[in-house]
């Protein structure tokens, strides 16, 4: 699908019965602002990249789809996953998704 509003990507993954799609956060709450229940039930894994993803975001669609979460910064050659595991960054005092180096 080429770069196009929220409501095009839903729209479009609807009607092509897209399975696998990769997205940004806000994108996805943009797409479906109903949270997964409005989802087609094509959509069954969710790729997260680009921004990071909230972990109230990830835990409200991980119980639908199966989510994964990338972090990849091509300047550094750094390239990071997530399966969404969380924990508490006692510095900020907030939870963070752990993230691993892929081979």
């Amino acid at each position: 699908v080429k770069s196009c509003g929220s409501e095009a990507l839903a729209k479009a993954v609807e009607r092509f019965q897209i399975s696998v799609l990769g997205v940004v956060p806000s994108q996805l709450r943009g797409a479906w602002p109903g949270g997964p229940s409005t989802k087609p039930p094509s959509l069954r894994i969710l790729v997260s990249w680009a921004e990071r993803l909230p972990p109230q975001l990830a835990a409200q669609w991980k119980t639908e789809v199966q989510m994964f979460e990338l972090l990849i910064a091509s300047e550094y050659w750094l390239t990071f996953h997530s399966d969404l595991v969380l924990h508490r960054d006692r510095s900020e005092g907030v939870e963070k998704h752990v993230l691993h180096a892929l081979p």
